[in-house]
């Protein structure tokens, strides 16, 4: 069957998709626009420009286990969260994510985590203006910043064991969630801008 149209009839018809096979050229641009897609973490001078802009930057830890991820109780505020913390000056987010685990979940838990952490990307939240500067934020040459709210780096990685040895008092209690039941507990919670999770 042949089409009798003429050209410009044909291009004007949009039920006639015209394909070609990928040329070397295109596959190659293709292969890297996926590879610019991965995010990257920031460096310690991106995170140090960050604090300058007013916001302190934070690691959060998405830990696996079995199709589940970790959530702990933090009493002090009485509310659930996935494990997380500051970044330092002049510390890395790697650094930051491996030191807060020990502070946080402890010595036992870092022994079953995969550290070769896959990053997910990042988030943040800028506080109302009457509580912006409550908390003291300066950059890594010492200059005082007014500190306007918090960027988070999400860091994922798989855990072997998910028992808590105990051996961190931090938190009171934790639970390893599926999805369904992180969106409950997520509803449940009023969080106030503590539980961040990654799209």
């Amino acid at each position: 069957v042949t089409d009798s149209r003429s050209p410009a009839e044909r291009d004007e018809d949009p039920s006639v998709v015209l394909t070609s096979p990928p040329t070397r050229s295109s596959q190659l641009e293709d292969q890297r626009r996926s590879e610019t897609d991965v995010p990257s973490l920031p460096t310690v001078e991106d995170l140090d420009r960050i604090r300058s802009s007013g916001f302190r930057p934070e690691v959060v830890g998405c830990f696996i286990n079995d199709k589940k991820v970790l959530f702990v109780f933090q009493k002090a505020y009485n509310l659930w969260l996935l494990p997380q913390g500051g970044i330092e000056n002049k510390e890395d987010p790697l650094g930051a994510i491996i030191r807060q685990i020990k502070e946080e979940l402890g010595q036992g838990f870092i022994n079953s985590v995969d550290l070769n952490f896959k990053y997910l990307g990042q988030d943040k939240i800028e506080f109302p203006k009457d509580k912006q500067g409550e908390r003291p934020l300066k950059t890594d040459s010492g200059e005082k910043i007014i500190m306007k709210g918090k960027k988070y780096f999400f860091l994922a990685s798989p855990v072997s064991n998910p028992e808590l040895t105990g051996d961190s008092n931090k938190f009171s209690e934790y639970r390893w969630l599926n999805y369904n039941d992180d969106m409950k507990l997520i509803k449940e919670n009023n969080t106030g801008g503590r539980l961040r999770l990654p799209a």
